[in-house]
C-alpha cells in the first residue's frame, strides 16, 4: 500500500537488489522489522521474515509477520494479530528450529496482545511445515504489554520440554 514501507533483498556478491516487498495498508510498519527466517520451505535458499507492526488491514494497528521466499520472492506465508492494538510483528526473529521438525521457525512478537490478559503481550512461533501457530507465552502482567527477550535452551522431542528464560529490559530473568 502506500506508504507502508518496504523491504529489500540484496545480492551478497553484486549488490545488485535482487526483491522488494511492500506492506499492505497506509503506514503499516512494514520493514521496520526484519530478520534471516533461514529456509523455512526446504528449498535451499534463505528466506526473509518481515514485521508490519501497525497494519491496519483487517483491524487497527492489528499487526502482521510475513515471510518472503529467498528463491523467487514470493510470499510463503503472512499472518495476523487476534485484535486491535495488538501489533504483531513489532519484533520478529527466524533460523531456530524450535519444534525440531527440521525446519526453520519464525519469532513473532506482539506487544499489546491480551490473549493471556489486559496488555500483557505474547510471542507466536511460526513454523512452515505444519502450518500451525505455537504459542510459548505471553509478556510479563501489569507491564503495559511488554514483551520479554527469551532464550530457548534445549530442543523439544515427543514429549520434552523446552525452558524459555525471559529477561526484562535490566537484564533480570525468570524461568
Amino acid at each position: 500500500g502506500s506508504n507502508s514501507g518496504a523491504a529489500r533483498a540484496y545480492s551478497g556478491k553484486t549488490g545488485a537488489q535482487l526483491y522488494e516487498w511492500t506492506g499492505d495498508s497506509q503506514l503499516d510498519g512494514f520493514g521496520v522489522f526484519v530478520d534471516d527466517a533461514g529456509d523455512m520451505n526446504n528449498d535451499g535458499y534463505t528466506d526473509s521474515v518481515v514485521g508490519a507492526f501497525q497494519d491496519d488491514l483487517i483491524s487497527n494497528n492489528v499487526g502482521s509477520t510475513w515471510v518472503f521466499s529467498g528463491k523467487d520472492g514470493s510470499e510463503l506465508f503472512h499472518a495476523y494479530g487476534d485484535a486491535s492494538g495488538d501489533e504483531l510483528g513489532v519484533i520478529v526473529h527466524g533460523r531456530r528450529d524450535i519444534d525440531h521438525n527440521g525446519f526453520p521457525d519464525v519469532i513473532s512478537g506482539a506487544y499489546w496482545n491480551d490473549l493471556f490478559g489486559n496488555n500483557t503481550g505474547l510471542t507466536r512461533i511460526f513454523t512452515m511445515c505444519e502450518a500451525t501457530v505455537l504459542e510459548y507465552g505471553a509478556g510479563c502482567a501489569g507491564s503495559g504489554g511488554f514483551v520479554p527477550h527469551f532464550g530457548i535452551h534445549g530442543c523439544p522431542t515427543g514429549n520434552s520440554t523446552i525452558e524459555l528464560t525471559l529477561e526484562d529490559a535490566f537484564g533480570g530473568t525468570s524461568g
